[in-house]
């Protein structure tokens, strides 16, 4: 098979799993064939590109902006209030913004047509309330800035930091319709061919890097002499935002966050790539409670070029931020860093548990000569000094980490990740009030016993932290003990309402008498709950979670969907992924071939009470399994390819999920009579009949559809004739026929005919 076949069978192949709803990124798509990622993803972005175009703006935004909803948030009167004046004329302005290729002139005049008025300030705000520039854009065009509005296929939303290694920029991908994090690097670090040729080296070692607690990088590129990087955004905070506002964490909380740093520092370390800069403020928690380890991109840059790590300390001074990176710093680090190995991450990893548990840096000394040599020669402090609560054990394992001696330390992050798990720690405690409410339910740890039918009891008690640690940034004040207490309440009838199908939260409190006082200083007394997971029982008793079943599908090579504590939703490709705590499995994908699932194995879907995607492809599941999947609650998406699906599996499948949006299958002994079950689902905008020897006589009965904008018939017998009748379906936005009998000819006229549908072949 040739390139170019390849090519077109993975771009069919992801269109397929994206119409059905199963994001596949493109390196997943050419694991096979790496060689022709860069010309897949190309395919990709000009198919959705012409998705946008053939669709065309909506009503409600009329305005050349393909992508609107990413600027709402940005219009607020403060931020239209704050820009500055400026000595541009409003036609000056207009030609600005005209020129940089962020908007087209037309779109801008008719703003300025409504303007009353002839202020450019005036007209600058209009555009932001508008939507058409964010308030960044708008004070870069009218101060005359040099800072970047559009880099190559990026348009620049907003202005995120600056630090040592560059400044960081909100961005969105104009084609994908994709928020990303863009660093523009110093030019000490591209100054000459050799620099830029190490450096795309190096980032393109550091970005096949894939792990949940490490942010993705996606590209490096270069515009205009500038050179940036692409990496994955996370919509959160980072750790030292949090401490600064919330004062020093839980041990649990604390205990967890390091956790996670630390498995993404051992995948990092495993690839040969050691970070170097380790602190609170390079650990982002995103809104699901899930830390990320930021910089990851530029780690292998740094630990090839000494010069580079000069450059960074002298941008981290002049920005005022280097004592955010001595606090963290390893003793020999600090000596050289370009021998610093491994266990320097391991100290900073350290330094960084210690902040979260006493809420300042392990040596608050005030200048950058006192913190290093505090670093190289005082004593190690124990966190039993700050606080009460704190176990030995952790105190004892926080002091190894941050042993002067790298030989004395951990001598890997699986040592760190083995010593920090065998720990015994109140999975219940919460003492942190978070000022969002979404980094607020992310650090609640809700998680529920996973044994089924078992109980197990948690004491709550207020922190036993020495008074001292209020110094430290430690929080325990009586308004602070009683959101605890609330804490608990609300997660736990949030958990019951979310969940009620699924299965039963029950709370006994062993001392009837005990309440929450008004002054809880006035009760030492502490509350005993008892909390007690249960799943549906159908068979004797039998109980299943649903983040059971999840776990058995991602062990079996598939994927999911979940829905975690609050509504957020995540995409999991492995076990390790999974969120902690209860879980609604919402989409199921399963299509290996070499681990398929049995009859009896389909049988555990039977109690998922909140599945809304079932894709079961290349299963060959009997009859029987898909006599349960009809029993299923109703679906919204459900694919079946290659398996026997008859005419009496499919009159079952309609009848149980009438409100179907996708439907797919395939290879199966399904007939003509079957298929007119599927006109009863008016909800369809998917269907896909694959591996089928049906002709247009067999479709045509499809057209009574309105809903039906997406129809693959691919490996069917359609022809030309059957090609011409699909083109007067109105409704149609993208067709699929690889593999028909459908010519060359056939497909020219389709295309001058329906120019705004998309026709997939096999070329």
């Amino acid at each position: 098979m040739s390139d170019e076949e390849t090519i077109g069978n993975l771009v069919i192949t992801w269109c397929e799993a994206n119409a059905v709803g199963q994001h596949v990124t493109v390196d997943e798509l050419c694991d096979q064939h790496p060689e022709l990622a860069d010309e897949v993803a190309a395919r990709i972005e000009s198919l959705q590109a012409m998705q946008w175009l053939t669709d065309g703006p909506s009503a409600e935004h009329e305005s050349d902006c393909p992508f609107p909803r990413h600027f709402a948030e940005f219009s607020n009167s403060d931020e239209e209030d704050s820009l500055p004046d400026t000595q541009l004329t409003i036609e000056q302005l207009m030609s600005s913004i005209s020129a940089s290729g962020l908007r087209t002139a037309e779109s801008i005049q008719i703003v300025k047509d409504s303007l009353n008025g002839n202020c450019p300030k005036e007209f600058a705000k209009l555009l932001v309330r508008e939507k058409l520039l964010t308030p960044y854009q708008a004070r870069t065009f009218l101060t005359g800035s040099d800072e970047p509005i559009v880099l190559d296929e990026y348009e620049i939303l907003d202005r995120i930091g600056v630090g040592g290694m560059g400044i960081v920029y909100r961005a969105l991908h104009r084609t994908m319709d994709r928020v990303v994090a863009s660093k523009i690097l110093p030019r000490e670090m591209v100054d000459s061919q050799e620099k830029v040729l190490r450096f795309q080296r190096e980032v393109k070692t550091s970005a096949k890097l894939r792990h949940p607690n490490i942010v993705t990088t996606y590209d490096a590129r270069q515009c205009d002499g500038i050179h940036f990087l692409v990496m994955e955004y996370i919509a959160g905070k980072n750790l030292d935002e949090i401490v600064k506002e919330n004062g020093a964490l839980s041990v649990s909380q604390s205990v967890n966050l390091i956790l996670q740093a630390a498995h993404g520092l051992k995948h990092s370390h495993a690839q040969g790539i050691i970070h170097r800069d380790i602190k609170p403020g390079n650990l982002i928690l995103d809104p699901s409670g899930r830390l990320k380890i930021l910089d990851m991109g530029l780690a292998r840059v740094r630990s090839t070029d000494a010069d580079v790590e000069s450059m960074i300390l002298h941008n981290l001074t002049e920005a005022g931020a280097v004592m955010g990176t001595v606090h963290y710093m390893s003793p020999e680090q600090a000596l050289d860093s370009m021998t610093a190995d491994h266990r320097s991450d391991i100290y900073s990893l350290g330094c960084t548990l210690f902040h979260l548990l006493t809420g300042s840096p392990v040596y608050p000394e005030k200048t950058i000569l006192k913190i290093v040599m505090a670093h190289q020669q005082a004593g190690i402090p124990s966190l039993k000094d700050f606080r009460n609560d704190v176990p030995n054990e952790l105190d004892e394992i926080c002091i190894k980490m941050l042993a002067k001696r790298p030989e004395d330390r951990f001598q890997s992050l699986s040592a760190v990740i083995e010593a920090l798990e065998s720990l015994k720690l109140d999975t219940c405690e919460s003492s942190v009030a978070l000022e969002s409410p979404r980094l607020e339910r992310s650090l609640v740890d809700t998680k529920l016993p996973e044994t089924t039918g078992h109980s197990q009891s948690h004491t709550l008690k207020p922190s036993d932290s020495k008074s001292g640690s209020n110094e430290r940034g430690a929080r325990t004040n009586t308004n602070l003990i009683a959101f605890a207490g609330m804490v608990l309440v609300v997660g736990l009838a949030s958990a019951f309402f979310l969940w009620p199908k699924v299965r039963s939260v029950v709370l006994q409190v062993e001392n009837e008498e005990s309440k929450v006082a008004d002054d809880l200083d006035s009760s030492e007394d502490s509350v005993d709950a008892s909390l007690t997971s249960r799943g549906n029982s159908e068979d004797d008793g039998e109980q299943i979670l649903e983040s059971d079943v999840a776990k058995w599908v991602l062990e079996r090579g598939g994927k999911v969907r979940v829905e975690s504590y609050g509504g957020e939703s995540h995409f999991v490709t492995s076990p390790e992924m999974l969120p902690p705590g209860p879980l609604l499995l919402r989409g199921i994908y399963i299509e290996t071939t070499d681990k398929r699932i049995s009859d009896e194995d389909v049988k555990r879907f039977r109690f998922l009470k909140g599945l809304q995607l079932l894709n079961l492809n290349h299963q060959y599941l009997s009859e029987s399994s898909i006599d349960i999947i009809a029993n299923l609650p109703p679906l919204e998406q459900l694919s079946l390819m290659n398996c026997q699906v008859t005419d009496r599996a499919l009159r079952k499948i309609v009848a149980a999920h009438p409100d179907l949006i996708n439907l797919g299958f395939g290879n199966c002994p399904v007939t003509e009579s079957g298929l007119g079950e599927i006109v009863k689902l008016k909800q369809l905008r998917s269907l896909f009949l694959i591996t089928l020897p049906l002709t247009y006589d067999n479709f045509d009965q499809f057209k009574v559809l309105e809903s039906l904008e997406v129809f693959y018939v691919t490996w069917t017998q359609l022809d030309d004739n059957g090609l011409e009748q699909l083109s007067k379906w109105p409704n149609l936005k993208k067709v699929a026929v690889t593999g028909t009998k459908v010519t060359d000819e056939g497909i020219r006229r389709f295309r001058e005919k329906r120019p705004d549908c998309i026709l997939i072949t096999s070329d």
